[in-house]
């Protein structure tokens, strides 16, 4: 199957239908431009306006048609959802989109469109969420009661492991048969939840706890010398502290950008040598604390969301104010040439930084592309937050 991801985000300002968009943006990178273009047959127009790269990729594409704004939100849903059918039907074809918890109402539109003509074609779709950060007034805890209802949609509860299970990751992670009593030992202090497992695992194996110089098993693990920590950032926290000083600046440096970045913006940002850079991704990357992602433009992405969070955590709220600046300095420095791609990151960034009217101008903007892209609730909300972060007087953010 031909696999794109794509990942909701607790953002504020965040674009709308982002997991969809990133889904496709990443097929705009590897997929041959032929072949993507025969997928969007006479629906160019209506991606390109979904996703504002495409036009950028096709610059000859039509304008979209002018409909009324209902009509087009419904022209424009339709036209993504055959466009996922036609490139399904050339190579059979996976979706996976993740933190839907955070979706927006449009997103979560947009994936009840799509799951209603799921049957069609080799399409498959994996939503991921976590109910306990869902509120009764969120988008997608509505938009769970609409999927239900449908026959191509399955609702899968995740529970924690149970020994067994358990005994499988470390068996998987060792390439050897685990000892029962640290099975037993790992389990009761994670309670079985996976993420967990993985982490505390690591972290007694990189402390040499677990094994001799041969790679045997040592006789016994004793409760008392586990010291696993109350939380999983703590485990992170000793992850961390074992890559240098230098590392862990500069890894602070790319956590405020995001989950993601990319080498060129974080040697913009950080004010290190690239020798220096080149080494700390090294380092994080034997470290697992990164993954390297390809494609036409290679990006590094943190291993867990929680590692990220556990770097921003270390800074205090004045601290953190500072990185956010400098980042929303560096995308209007990179991306001078095309901000209008960025400005919900740079409304983030800047919130973030407590630089309310420079963080408000983007709002602004971003709500503005969002009505274009007739994403009418999420528009609003982002006139109204900028309304809210504009200093008083008369409104200059009026929609």
């Amino acid at each position: 199957m031909f696999v794109v991801r794509g990942q909701c985000y607790d953002m504020e300002g965040a674009p709308p239908y982002v997991p969809f968009v990133e889904a496709i943006e990443y097929g705009l990178t590897v997929v041959a431009r032929d072949v993507f273009r025969g997928a969007m047959g006479d629906a160019g127009p209506e991606i390109a306006r979904f996703v504002p790269k495409v036009r950028l990729a096709f610059p000859d594409l039509p304008p979209p048609l002018a409909l009324p704004t209902d009509q087009a939100r419904h022209y424009m849903f339709e036209s993504v959802c055959d466009f996922f059918e036609r490139a399904a039907s050339v190579q059979p074809m996976l979706i996976v989109l993740e933190d839907l918890h955070w979706a927006d109402e449009s997103t979560t539109q947009l994936l009840e469109s799509v799951a209603r003509r799921i049957g069609r074609t080799s399409l498959l779709v994996i939503g991921t969420y976590r109910d306990v950060d869902l509120g009764p007034k969120d988008p997608f805890t509505r938009g769970i009661g609409n999927l239900s209802r449908l026959q191509a949609v399955t609702r899968i509860t995740l529970k924690r492991l149970n020994a067994g299970e358990v005994a499988a990751i470390l068996r998987a992670l060792s390439g050897q048969e685990p000892p029962e009593r640290l099975v037993r030992l790992i389990y009761a202090e994670t309670e079985g939840v996976p993420f967990f497992v993985e982490e505390v695992y690591r972290h007694l194996a990189e402390e040499q706890r677990l094994t001799d110089a041969d790679g045997k098993w040592l006789p016994q693990v004793e409760i008392g010398e586990v010291e696993v920590p109350e939380t999983v950032r703590l485990v992170l926290g000793r992850r961390i502290d074992r890559i240098g000083e230098t590392a862990q600046r500069i890894l602070t440096a790319a956590a405020c950008v995001g989950r993601t970045f990319t080498f060129e913006f974080l040697t913009a940002l950080a004010q290190e040598t690239e020798d220096d850079l080149l080494d700390a991704l090294d380092e994080a990357e034997r470290a697992r604390l990164l993954v390297a992602k390809g494609g036409r433009q290679p990006r590094f992405v943190f291993a867990h969301e929680q590692i990220r969070q556990t770097l921003l955590g270390r800074l205090s709220f004045v601290r953190r104010q500072r990185p956010h600046r400098r980042v929303a300095d560096t995308f209007e420095q990179v991306h001078a040439g095309h901000l209008d791609e960025y400005v919900s990151d740079l409304a983030y960034h800047l919130a973030q930084a407590g630089a309310r009217e420079r963080a408000a101008a983007y709002l602004h903007q971003a709500g503005a592309s969002a009505m274009a892209r007739l994403a009418t609730p999420e528009a609003l909300a982002l006139f109204a937050r900028a309304a809210d972060l504009a200093d008083p007087g008369p409104s200059r953010w009026a929609a």
